[in-house]
């Protein structure tokens, strides 16, 4: 079976591989790496809603029993378990965004999980989409056809934006072109096209995003994977071009656009830049900060396999103590007559802990002695939800707590 996305090209990479052809080869010089435990969970919850889906459940109360019925199980994914946690804060706020889209979108017929071949245009091309989707409408006396590509994004990092997103767009693409896949969803060329993400942050917020994309746009990324399939095929592979699409690229230790990024960052001294070089070396640092873990990574892997890296060793790390049989010492505690603040930390819980666990206590009685308050300001992309700090009372405040805690 293939897997699910091509080493080439597909949704997960047309960031990377339309913006800097170069990436595929850097990639293909690098070892496999393993898996991430948050990319392990995030394929758990891609299957969860691809298992609660395919039940076609009516609403948000036919899904309850699904969602009973997956906590404690792991489908698959070892060490990992879909808790009641993932239920309330990913799979219930994923499952809203889905009977809203369903709803405000008027979608009448959907594939799951569909992969995509876009062989036609670049050889090896393929994806996986999690939700293709279709809604007719009238309008002028004439049916118009949209075509919608929807992603879950279950991490909980950046947050991904639908607009100008070149995976989103490699999966319309692709739609289009594999009638195989998708010829019982629409016979006709659609209309329009719309991508929405679906990314949940906090449960009370609304996670689904959309972007009329327009076909003008689908066919613009279209000519965009046409040409770097030439370029593939002619040979002319060895392009760099730095950017934020450089943040997942596996080979960018190896990338000689991050080398000169990295001799021009260490020449430049902070202190003297102009508030646009500062916005210019804050995107560059967060490139930089990916590229220094990967090169401690590849380094540390390259000496596990013998090669000696000059003026670096590899040791253990270090060791810390843990009771080999913690009943057998907590049996001998007690028997010293130690108290039980000198055997056990106690700790109240967080407010957002005791919220999740007993909601409606919390809510009634607990929640009037709750204060929420900020340990201080923070520099964030503009895409982040967060209202900006800028009034001079709300800066003045700030530095006077620094005062105060001596920070």
């Amino acid at each position: 079976m293939p897997t699910e996305h091509s080493h080439i090209i597909g949704g997960s990479s047309a960031d990377r591989r339309l913006n800097c052809i170069g990436s595929l080869k850097l990639e293909k010089q690098m070892p496999e790496g393993e898996t991430s435990e948050f990319a392990e969970r995030g394929s758990m919850l891609h299957a969860a809603m691809e298992l609660i889906l395919t039940a076609q459940p009516e609403d948000m109360a036919a899904t309850q029993p699904l969602l009973e019925e997956l906590e404690g199980q792991n489908l698959g994914f070892e060490g990992h378990e879909i808790t009641r946690e993932l239920i309330e804060t990913k799979l219930k706020p994923a499952l809203l965004a889905w009977f809203k889209f369903i709803n405000d979108f008027a979608i009448t017929d959907y594939l799951i999980e569909q992969q995509l071949d876009l062989g036609e245009l670049v050889p090896g091309a393929f994806g996986t989409a999690d939700i293709v989707a279709v809604s007719e409408f009238i309008k002028d006396d004439y049916t118009m056809l949209d075509l919608h590509i929807l992603d879950w994004k279950f991490g909980d990092g950046v947050p991904v934006s639908p607009v100008e997103n070149l995976g989103l767009g490699f999966y319309a693409v692709a739609a289009l072109v594999d009638e195989d896949a998708t010829g019982d969803l629409f016979e006709v060329e659609p209309d329009n096209v719309w991508v929405h993400i679906v990314q949940p942050a906090d449960p009370e917020d609304d996670c689904l995003e959309s972007w009329e994309a327009g076909m003008d746009w689908v066919e613009s990324v279209e000519q965009r994977i046409i040409t770097f399939g030439k370029k593939i095929a002619e040979g002319k592979d060895d392009v760099y071009k730095s950017g934020k699409h450089c943040r997942w690229c596996r080979g960018k230790i190896k990338c000689p656009e991050q080398s000169k990024t990295v001799i021009q960052s260490l020449e430049v001294k902070p202190k003297v830049l102009t508030a646009m070089e500062i916005a210019d070396y804050m995107e560059k640092a967060k490139i930089l900060e990916g590229w220094i873990r990967d090169l401690y990574a590849y380094a540390q892997d390259e000496m596990e396999r013998g090669v000696e890296v000059p003026g670096w060793k590899l040791v253990p790390k270090r060791a810390t103590r843990r009771w080999k049989d913690p009943e057998k010492a907590e049996d001998l505690l007690r028997k010293a007559r130690l108290k039980v603040d000198q055997i056990f930390d106690r700790k109240l819980k967080s407010p957002a802990a005791i919220e999740k666990a007993h909601k409606k206590l919390y809510h009634k009685r607990l929640a009037s002695l709750v204060e929420s308050k900020s340990s201080g300001l923070t520099v964030v992309p503009e895409s982040d939800k967060r209202v900006a700090v800028t009034g001079g009372m709300d800066l003045l405040a700030n530095a006077l707590s620094k005062q105060e805690t001596g920070d």
